[in-house]
């Protein structure tokens, strides 16, 4: 019985120390804005901007893409500084994207705004 609590003490905080370590270097929890990026291309752009997007490393994966519904554009959520930052992450054939800062809302934030009307 001693050795079960023993392992059973150990591996929760095993699994403390991994989930502050998450906390800590994860970029879902970094700080920073939150940002979307929204860039179209061209049908025939397409395959370049793929290219240069898969060419930046981990970058491909965090995208989404609509050109397979004939919508050509790439859709990503990244976590930056500021809208340079983010700019200056994308590829030379993405330098046109919009970048959108995106805000979080609370309901009792709803609620302020609807009472300074």
């Amino acid at each position: 019985m001693k050795r079960e609590r023993f392992v059973f003490s150990l591996v929760s905080l095993f699994v403390a120390v991994m989930l502050v370590t998450a906390w800590s270097v994860s970029p879902v929890f970094a700080s920073g804005s939150k940002f979307m990026v929204i860039a179209a291309h061209t049908p025939e752009a397409c395959l370049k901007v793929l290219d240069d997007v898969s060419a930046k490393g981990k970058m491909l994966a965090k995208f989404d893409w609509g050109c397979m519904a004939n919508d050509h554009t790439g859709y990503m959520i990244v976590e930056a500084k500021d809208e340079a930052a983010v700019k200056a992450m994308l590829p030379e054939t993405m330098k046109n994207a919009k970048v959108v800062k995106l805000t979080k809302f609370t309901a009792e934030q709803i609620k302020s705004f609807h009472e300074k009307k």
